[in-house]
């Protein structure tokens, strides 16, 4: 600030006010100058010396653009303290107040199983991953674990273990199965019917050449206490066979339908060297059908020690990521039997 008239003062606050260079023209206290686009000369000859004069003052464009210039420059150098003090607050507003972020996504979990309605290929938990350090070393994917039965019939796996075991197959999903057991790179094991067998011979190439175990799930399907000895060594030994084809190994574990076993089938098991493999977790996926059901139950049921009696089937592949996801949480090893 610098100490003015108030005419002087009153002047600069009226070109404070100016939006466009024409409304100088309105200013009183401006005086207009014409604009001469071509200047009338007269040449005055006195005492013999020659000279020009012009009988109106001249203002060519360039000068009322030199005078408009300056002008501007003037307005501008008073509006320098005010443009000043908006920005420091406009600037001030931006870097202060608080962004609009919306709220994160959460997803059900096992503690309320109850209301899970996510979408069963989405993770249980959403994790924030720490920083990746990265270093010349290469981790080694970790090997699934496997569990030698030693029991002639077996229920349950030891505690820490848990083995997901898959009937009814092979089928049109054994191949989905076997590369989602992959990619969380866990265990797993098939029980095959022989019939289907006969029908999907690559997919039993498929689980054998991805290192998961393969067992014995009879050749028909059927309730063997109901049939003859003869009937039920052919239903073990037919599908043994079938197996055996394709694999090129000997066959060691047996699941009979339905769990249904007499003393004959028993003794039959264990002189053609095999072992006898049951369930303790049944979450019925074959009755149920129903993808969020398979889920629920297994993680209302104990897990760990347990064998899982799952089927080959639409419902249960899509479960099946998700149990993996539920069942690794629980730091337990997803091992395949042998």
């Amino acid at each position: 600030m610098f100490a003015c008239s108030e005419s002087y003062s009153a002047q600069i606050s009226t070109l404070r006010e100016i939006q466009n260079l024409d409304a100088l023209s309105l200013m009183p206290f401006i005086t207009p100058q014409p604009v001469v686009e071509e200047a009338q000369m007269v040449n005055v000859e006195l005492s013999g010396i020659t000279s020009l004069k012009s009988n109106r003052k001249l203002m060519t464009r360039g000068s009322r653009l030199l005078i408009s210039t300056v002008i501007i420059a003037m307005l501008s150098f008073l509006y320098i303290p005010e443009y000043s003090y908006i920005s420091e607050k406009v600037f001030a507003n931006v870097f202060t107040v608080s962004p609009n972020i919306p709220a994160p996504v959460t997803y059900a979990s096992e503690e309320n199983p109850e209301n899970y309605e996510s979408n069963l290929t989405a993770p249980l938990e959403e994790k924030i991953l720490p920083e990746v350090i990265l270093t010349s070393e290469v981790a080694e994917p970790k090997i699934p674990t496997k569990v030698t039965l030693v029991k002639a019939v077996s229920f349950n796996v030891p505690s820490g273990s848990v083995a997901l075991t898959f009937d009814d197959g092979p089928s049109i999903y054994t191949k989905e199965i076997v590369n989602i057991l992959n990619t969380y790179n866990v265990g797993g094991t098939f029980f095959f019917v022989g019939t289907q067998v006969r029908k999907f011979p690559e997919a039993v190439k498929y689980v054998d050449a991805n290192g998961f175990s393969i067992g014995n799930h009879s050749m028909t399907h059927a309730n063997l206490p109901q049939l003859s000895a003869t009937d039920q060594q052919y239903e073990l030994h037919q599908t043994n066979q079938f197996i055996q084809q394709i694999i090129n190994k000997p066959v060691l574990l047996f699941r009979p339908p339905y769990g249904s076993r007499d003393d004959n089938l028993n003794a039959l098991v264990a002189n053609s060297n095999m072992r006898m493999v049951l369930w303790n977790n049944d979450p019925e996926d074959w009755n149920t059908r129903d993808s969020q059901k398979i889920l629920h139950y297994i993680m209302n049921s104990k897990s760990t020690g347990s064998i899982i009696l799952l089927h080959e089937s639409k419902e249960t592949l899509k479960a099946l990521p998700l149990i993996i996801q539920f069942l690794q949480k629980q730091q337990l090893e997803i091992s395949s039997l042998i």
